[in-house]
Order: structure tokens, then C-alpha cells, then sequence
């Protein structure tokens, strides 16, 4: 019986070669598998909030914690000691990494914060976790000489407590809330995930919950010259870290009452805001909509896998924050950028970042 030989073909991966084969070529598991030495930000930012979140979401143990056996897990800081603490060792990390780290904390601190007041039928009281953060593995096409598998790691599936439906539950950092929540309209990540999430639950689903986490630490209010907070009410904040501020700045004297004589007006113009920070859409996909994403999925796929499929740039606006813009300009150039590649980039060694 002939040798079946196995991809595997991830939607990040995928949405990389449909922006520019180049960088695909390098990046891509199915070919050069490089990544950056030096981290890039916003994935390690991102994958140490959802690692914060699962652990939340699991053990209700703080970000802090949580982010600290990460970096443990990951080699990159060790456990502490009666004499070293924790902190000590993140204060021992690159500048630039410490400042993602401490981050990532204050964005999970912020997310369980915002949960404890929010009321909707899309707060995570309402939910029960069914199915915990896992990988996940489906075969898209086999014969007796190739096999592809659609693989790919989802953060979680959901039951609603009222309404008894079943639902994807992802978190995606951002820069922009609303330019993230516009392009989940057309997000092939939703159409693959609700696919496998299908066909792990055995029955449809009612669609994904996404949780938008915008990448911006709130402002702290300025304290004036008479000891108050200033309530200028464009600060970019949230009630519930304004209230914090309140709390830990005015200490045993923020009782009720004080609060509501002195910072009543400004608590209320903050709750009325939209919520700049978080956002939670729900995003729903027909089974005709499935079935078409799942035959495009598998006609790009066939592409990755061929050798002979053409590698070219594409250029746009994504080049630039590319992780390989300086080897594709050294290339356009005529120069060395193999030599790039070798002194900057290595081999990927640990699982997909989360964006």
C-alpha cells in the first residue's frame, strides 16, 4: 500500500497565503515554518491574555498567576522562592517584554472587572462552559496518496443557562473594536471553527460569541489640587475602573454615600458611553454558508500543499507590520536576504499565537 502523506492546514496559516504567498513561504508550517526571534507584540500579548482568561474561566486564579506560570511553562522566567518572588523575576525580563506583560495582566484584570457588572444575556454568568480550550483535528480530503486535515485550536463551547444553545466562545484582542467586529462579517476563521465545532459536538451550533478586548490600558483620573478626581468625561475609561480609582485613591473614606454625593455624575455619563474597551457580538453562519466556506477551504488547501503553486509578494498595507519586511525588501533589492533569515528568524517551536 503506497506511503499517504499528511498535511495539516490551519485557518491562520491559510489567511497569511491568501494575503502574500511570500511571507507565507517563510512562515507557513507548510514550508519554511520561521518566525522572529525577538516576539512579536501583539501575538504575545494576545496569547498571554487568553492563557489569563482560560485560567480565570477554570480556577478563578488572578492574571498575574496565571501569566507568571505561562512565562514558567514557556522557559522564558522560573518559579519563585521565598527570596524571589514572581515579580522579581518579570523585572529581570527584556524592557520591551515586561511592558507586554504587565500588559497583558491589566487587560485580563480589566475584562474580569468589566464581567462583575455586566448584566446582559451575554455576560459570562449566563454561560456554562461545555467544552474547555482545545485543539482539534478534522479530515478535509483523503485518498490512498495524500491526506489534508483542517487543524486549528478554539478557546471554547458554551451553553447559554436560558436558551439551552450551544456556542463557540472566542476572545480576539484589537486594536480597533470596531474595524475588528466589521471584518467578522466576512471572517473565515468563524465558517472553519463552526465547522469543527459541528462536527466535535455531533449537531449545529447557534453561532460564536466573540469577545472584543480592546489593547489600550484605561486612563487613571487626575487628582486635582483639592484632593478630588478630575470627572472630565472624556477620559478614556471604563465606570468600573473609574469606580476602582475612586475606591483606592479616597481609601476608607469612598463610602457609598461619599461616592454618590461627590462622583455620581461622572460614574453615570461613563455608564451611558459606549463601552470603548470591550465588545460582545454574537456572529451566526448558515449551513449553506458552512458548506460553501468548507469547499473553498479545501480548494485553497490544495493549493498550500502543491509544490508547484507560485510564490510571489503581494504588497498592500499589511507590508507594513510584516514580520519578514526586511528579508522581502532585501529580496526585491537583490540583496543577501537569506542571510536575514538565518540571523533573525529561527523555527517555530511552540503552538499558534492568538491574535
Amino acid at each position: 500500500m503506497p506511503h499517504r502523506n499528511k498535511y495539516s492546514v490551519h485557518i491562520s496559516d491559510m489567511q497569511a497565503y491568501k494575503s502574500c504567498r511570500r511571507a507565507w513561504n517563510w512562515s507557513s508550517s507548510l514550508r519554511g515554518n520561521l518566525e522572529p526571534i525577538e516576539k512579536y507584540a501583539p501575538f504575545f500579548i494576545g496569547t498571554l491574555v487568553h492563557h489569563a482568561l482560560e485560567y480565570w474561566y477554570r480556577l478563578e486564579l488572578r492574571p498575574f498567576h496565571s501569566i507568571h506560570e505561562y512565562l514558567v511553562e514557556q522557559g522564558i522566567t522560573e518559579f519563585g522562592d521565598s527570596l524571589a518572588t514572581p515579580q522579581n523575576y518579570i523585572n529581570q525580563l527584556p524592557t520591551q517584554m515586561q511592558q507586554q506583560v504587565h500588559e497583558a495582566i491589566a487587560y485580563a484584570e480589566h475584562y474580569i472587572a468589566w464581567q462583575q457588572h455586566d448584566n446582559t444575556w451575554l455576560a459570562d454568568r449566563e454561560f456554562d462552559f461545555i467544552e474547555p480550550e482545545q485543539s482539534f483535528s478534522r479530515v478535509l480530503f483523503k485518498n490512498s496518496r495524500k491526506q489534508i486535515n483542517h487543524d486549528g485550536r478554539f478557546d471554547g463551547v458554551v451553553q447559554h443557562r436560558q436558551n439551552k444553545k450551544h456556542y463557540l466562545w472566542e476572545l480576539k484582542t484589537t486594536r480597533s473594536i470596531t474595524e475588528r467586529e466589521k471584518q467578522l462579517l466576512f471572517d473565515s476563521q468563524a465558517d472553519t471553527y463552526t465547522i469543527a465545532v459541528q462536527d466535535i459536538l455531533g449537531q449545529p451550533i447557534a453561532g460564536i460569541v466573540y469577545t472584543l478586548i480592546r489593547k489600550k490600558i484605561p486612563e487613571q483620573p487626575i487628582i486635582l489640587k483639592n484632593g478630588m478626581l478630575s470627572q472630565n468625561t472624556s477620559i478614556d475609561t471604563t465606570p468600573e475602573l473609574y469606580l476602582a480609582a475612586i475606591k483606592a485613591h479616597h481609601g476608607i473614606d469612598a463610602t457609598k454615600e461619599f461616592i454618590t454625593t461627590n462622583y455620581q455624575s461622572i460614574l453615570n455619563a461613563l455608564v451611558i458611553q459606549p463601552n470603548k474597551f470591550f465588545r460582545r457580538v454574537v456572529v451566526n453562519r448558515s449551513q449553506a454558508e458552512l458548506r460553501r466556506a468548507n469547499d473553498e477551504f479545501l480548494t485553497v488547501a490544495k493549493e498550500m500543499i502543491n509544490p508547484a503553486t507560485p510564490i510571489y509578494a503581494t504588497d498592500g498595507p499589511h507590508c507594513n507590520y510584516c514580520l519578514f519586511r526586511t528579508p522581502c525588501d532585501a529580496m526585491r533589492k537583490g540583496l543577501d536576504y537569506q542571510a536575514i533569515l538565518n540571523s533573525a528568524f529561527v523555527q517555530k517551536q511552540s503552538k499558534e499565537a492568538h491574535e
